[in-house]
């Protein structure tokens, strides 16, 4: 049985998203819920299965039952943007373009590098299966904090022209989250 835990913050972000355009909730939560079908689906070809759902502010987080092996990671991170990435394309076939438009979005910015995000399960996964140790756990920290420093970079410049704020909270969390992943080895 798959527990779920839904933090306040998660209805806060869906009370925003409400209030600035009503429309694009539905589309969201529909692009979402895809991507994280992909990673059940890969959980569940691995032999595995889905023990937690965690909702929170900055997106969606599956438990998977046992521990993945860096072999078994690397496809259940890729199969979330995978998922995207066919939703993006028959939803722009047969012309439902919002949801195209999210689900692309979904899907690259979850490529980005940088953990928790699929990317950074990514490199951590290839670097564990290519690189010696200690190379094997120190690259994708001290990579994902490089590249988190640029979406903080390119956050602050979309915020100074755009006004683009949402970017910016979420760039500053993902900083966080690698400076801590760093901090903590």
């Amino acid at each position: 049985m798959t527990r779920l835990r839904v933090s306040p913050g998660f209805w806060l972000l869906c009370a925003l998203i409400w209030a600035v355009e009503p429309g694009l909730l539905l589309p969201t939560a529909l692009a979402a819920l895809c991507h994280e079908l992909g990673h059940c689906a890969a959980l569940k070809l691995t032999g595995n299965g889905v023990a937690r759902l965690s909702l929170s502010a900055m997106g969606a987080e599956l438990t998977p039952r046992r521990p993945l092996s860096y072999a078994n990671q690397l496809p259940t991170a890729l199969a979330g943007p995978a998922a995207s990435f066919l939703c993006a394309f028959l939803a722009a076939r047969w012309g439902f373009f919002l949801f195209a438009g999210l689900s692309l979005a979904l899907g690259l910015f979850n490529l980005l590098p940088i953990a928790p995000l699929d990317g950074g399960r990514v490199l951590q996964s290839l670097c564990a299966l290519a690189l010696p140790a200690p190379l094997d756990r120190s690259a994708p920290k001290w990579l994902a904090v490089a590249a988190a420093g640029l979406l903080l970079g390119a956050a602050l410049a979309a915020f100074f022209r755009f006004a683009l704020l949402s970017l910016l909270i979420f760039a500053l969390w993902l900083c966080y989250q690698s400076v801590k992943g760093l901090v903590d080895a």
